[in-house]
């Protein structure tokens, strides 16, 4: 009689506690994408024409949205050493955890390749031409 009538009160319990595939398509479907809002400073070294090397840093505010399909895009703007006012604007694929994007900075004009590491450290190779130089830019950021 006992295990009736336990099996009578845990039976409802378990059926309410299941989701059907409705429930969890539903779910999914209902999933906003992201986002990130930042503050990221930047040390780095400009090799110019595989001559000489010169230092450079930056602060910069940005902004990082995630999406459902595993992509993200990823912009920011803000001051710098030596160029004054500098930005970037990515695509990636990733998430919080891991990311890689490629993307371009406007000025100066140089596209880059960057992977994030926990939202929280970024390593970003760039490549392009400033002033007649061909430049290579090789930076560490720190978000917080």
């Amino acid at each position: 009689m006992k295990r009736i009538i336990l099996i009578l009160i845990l039976a409802p319990l378990l059926t309410f506690s299941q989701k059907s595939s409705g429930d969890i398509a539903q779910e999914k479907q209902e999933v906003a994408p992201s986002k990130n809002i930042y503050k990221e400073f930047n040390l780095g070294i400009a090799v110019m024409d595989n001559d000489f090397a010169f230092p450079g840093a930056s602060f910069l505010f940005g902004k990082t949205n995630y999406f459902s399909n595993n992509t993200l895009l990823d912009y920011q703007l803000g001051i710098a050493f030596p160029s004054i006012v500098t930005g970037k604007i990515g695509f990636g694929i990733g998430n919080e955890d891991f990311a890689s994007i490629i993307g371009i900075r406007p000025w100066p004009t140089c596209p880059y390749l960057q992977l994030s590491l926990k939202e929280r450290h970024n390593l970003s190779i760039e490549y392009g031409f400033y002033d007649g130089y061909q430049v290579t830019l090789l930076t560490y950021g720190i978000r917080f």
